[in-house]
């Protein structure tokens, strides 16, 4: 059972009690700065609240008309997705290109041989290079691991260098460049010849054989009195013949021809009977040679005989010759299809001809043969009496290696990328930010395409609509909570009468004020609501056709009268029209901007629409330090302080005042007890 409550022995009265009582009611003041200390850090957390909405709707704002946002950047629209991307500025040339990936930019990638984990290397000193960059090596000796190591510590971010286990015995050095292109082919200095015990390098005395398309250019086409009929065809690719023509192109004197196998010539007469018109002939066998070859893809004559050897006739000595050239005489061309060879011996130009056989042979003709030593000056063509046709000709570059170092196992070749746009090729030494293709964008290459591809800077109409929801998302998100803690209590629910003991007429107002809304009748909400709303509903200039003057002309608005969603409707949150927005963002994404953002007196500054404006009158409120919002914070931490500090006051003031009425009851008592 409780205890009984102790009573003074005195007056019988419960002292304790009393003076809590009494204490209680010297509490109340404190109890209501306390209460109010926790509205004041309600209202703190609403206005922090709403001190981000702003902020997010003004980053939103900012995002839709600064340089960066989305109107000032284009995106790049291929025909074939995925094999070209990238982004443009606003200025970018929106004229179609026709584009074709012929290859992509590759990173130089490298192995050595197989190196017995077990051996020793020799100590050596090398360098690498790669790019601009130029790094010393010196080798103490040692297993291939403490190689790698050492490739490792001082790649400087210019390769990487790994290994790769073979087998339990044999691993294997990788490098591979950190750059893209030509530009990023690992190239070693090996004074020590280390280098190339791993295998990694070797000496260069290969030969290289390099297949050129010969292609005719008609500014070098030079007809004759014999010409009937010269015709280029196939982006100069085909020389169609009736008669004979000359063409001016210099061939080094160590070149050979090759005239390839045509399984679909027609033989009209037999060799012999060709051989037996030559006369005073000499027939000398052609013969191929070991550098440059020039190479007859495809010579295809109709209606003629051709030979396949190189034929040397000898001079008349009764023939009238010109001193400044020596001609070949023509006895017999009007049956004969070949070409011929010009150069100049001093002053004198002198031409040699050589026909060509119908056969399915090869046939090689060494140049140097047929002019002695002497580098070519132009080629000539003739066809007799007939019709030719030459095509598909092709140069055939046999070069002898270097002697330079080079390397000895290449998984992957340093190879720029290779593009043609509109016909015309170009190479570029990455895949990635090519910003000099098309003006004011940047490319990214991703695959080779098979085939010439459409490729345009279009306005990305997805990312817009993104941009455009976010903010609409932020813009609501702020409007709805400035109006939902905004609601004030009706002036009837006010009762003069307290029925609660201790109850006034400011009992009455509080019990109000909490049953309204954190800013009920603040004038800066309520002048930040009304400034939102009157920016979203005016009107703006515009010079450009469409000219979209208000939010509405691009399917923005607060909802039509009598919408389902009334709520929305009423507090002035913004709605979408999908397919109207879309449909003006596609079609005219400029004037959709100048909406946002425009310059009204043509001085490159930004000065009027929907985007400009908001910024600008939400700044007074975003601010951090010294901001409409940023000051209320500021007040009420502040008033929070002082109630703290008139509560400790008051304490000790109510302590004092509790020992006096304890000193009171005490000599009351001992005063009853006496009498």
């Amino acid at each position: 059972m409780p205890a009984p409550p102790m009573m003074d022995l005195g007056s019988g009265m419960d002292t304790q009690k009393t003076i809590k009582q009494l204490m209680d009611i010297e509490r109340i003041p404190i109890h209501r700065i306390e209460e109010d200390n926790e509205r004041t850090k309600i209202e703190i957390l609403a206005w922090e609240e709403v001190h981000k909405r702003v902020q997010r709707l003004e980053r939103s704002t900012i995002n839709l008309h600064s340089f960066a946002g989305p109107f000032n950047r284009r995106s790049i629209v291929s025909s074939d997705p995925g094999a070209i991307s990238g982004e443009a500025s606003s200025s970018a040339d929106s004229v179609k290109q026709d584009m074709q990936i012929l290859q992509l930019a590759s990173k130089h990638q490298i192995k050595s041989d197989a190196l017995k984990i077990s051996d020793d290397l020799p100590p050596g000193k090398f360098t690498v290079h790669v790019n601009d960059k130029k790094i010393e090596y010196n080798f103490k000796g040692g297993k291939p691991s403490s190689l790698i190591s050492l490739l490792k510590t001082k790649s400087r971010g210019a390769f990487d260098a790994s290994s790769v286990r073979v087998d339990s015995e044999n691993e294997m050095i990788v490098l591979r460049s950190h750059y893209e292109g030509e530009q990023g082919e690992i190239k070693i200095d090996d004074p020590d010849g280390l280098i190339q015990k791993t295998g990694l390098f070797k000496i260069d005395n290969e030969v290289k054989e390099n297949e050129t398309t010969f292609i005719f250019k008609k500014g070098l086409l030079v007809k004759n009195e014999n010409t009937k009929k010269a015709v280029l065809q196939n982006s100069g690719k085909k020389l169609k013949l009736v008669g004979s023509v000359r063409y001016n192109i210099e061939i080094p004197e160590n070149s050979f021809l090759e005239k390839k196998k045509n399984k679909k010539r027609t033989i009209e007469k037999p060799l012999q009977e060709l051989q037996s018109e030559k006369g005073e002939e000499t027939v000398k066998p052609v013969i191929m040679g070991p550098e440059i070859i020039v190479s007859v893809g495809d010579v295809r004559i109709k209606g003629h005989q051709i030979g396949r050897e190189l034929f040397f006739r000898k001079k008349d000595q009764n023939q009238n010759q010109n001193p400044d050239q020596s001609v070949e005489p023509d006895d017999g061309l009007e049956n004969k299809v070949g070409m011929g060879f010009i150069w100049k011996d001093g002053n004198k130009e002198i031409q040699r001809n050589v026909y060509f056989d119908p056969e399915d042979e090869d046939q090689h003709i060494e140049i140097s043969n047929v002019t002695g030593g002497k580098s070519v000056q132009a080629l000539y063509f003739f066809t007799g009496s007939g019709k030719g046709e030459y095509f598909n000709l092709k140069y055939t570059v046999k070069q002898p290696g270097s002697g330079k170092l080079k390397p000895a196992h290449p998984v992957e070749l340093a190879k720029d990328a290779l593009l043609r746009i509109n016909g015309v090729e170009i190479k570029r030494p990455s895949n990635k930010n090519l910003t000099d293709i098309i003006k004011g964008a940047s490319l990214n290459l991703h695959r080779v395409t098979g085939e010439p591809i459409t490729v345009e800077a279009k306005a990305n109409s997805e990312e817009i609509i993104k941009t455009l929801s976010d903010w609409i998302n932020a813009y609501n998100d702020l409007l709805k909570f400035c109006r939902d803690n905004s609601d004030v209590s009706a002036a009837k629910d006010f009762k003069i009468d307290r029925p609660t003991e201790g109850g006034d007429i400011a009992d009455g107002y509080r019990e109000i004020k909490n049953r309204s809304g954190v800013f009920a009748s603040d004038s800066t909400i309520r002048q930040l609501v009304i400034t939102l709303q009157l920016i979203t509903s005016q009107a703006y200039p515009s010079d450009i056709k469409p000219d979209f003057r208000v939010l509405a002309d691009i399917g923005i608005s607060t909802g039509d009268p009598g919408f389902q969603n009334w709520k929305n409707n009423k507090y002035g949150l913004l709605e979408v029209d999908e397919s109207k927005l879309k449909n003006a963002i596609e079609n005219s994404p400029l004037s959709v901007k100048e909406l946002f953002s425009s310059d009204t007196n043509d001085d490159n500054v930004l000065d009027n629409g929907v985007g400009f404006m908001m910024t600008k009158k939400l700044k007074p409120y975003s601010r951090q330090s010294g901001g409409l919002i940023a000051i209320r914070i500021d007040l009420l931490k502040n008033k929070i302080s002082d109630n703290k500090d008139r509560i400790s006051r008051k304490e000790l003031s109510l302590k004092k005042k509790e020992e006096n009425l304890r000193q009171k009851f005490g000599r009351m008592e001992s005063a009853i007890k006496k009498s």
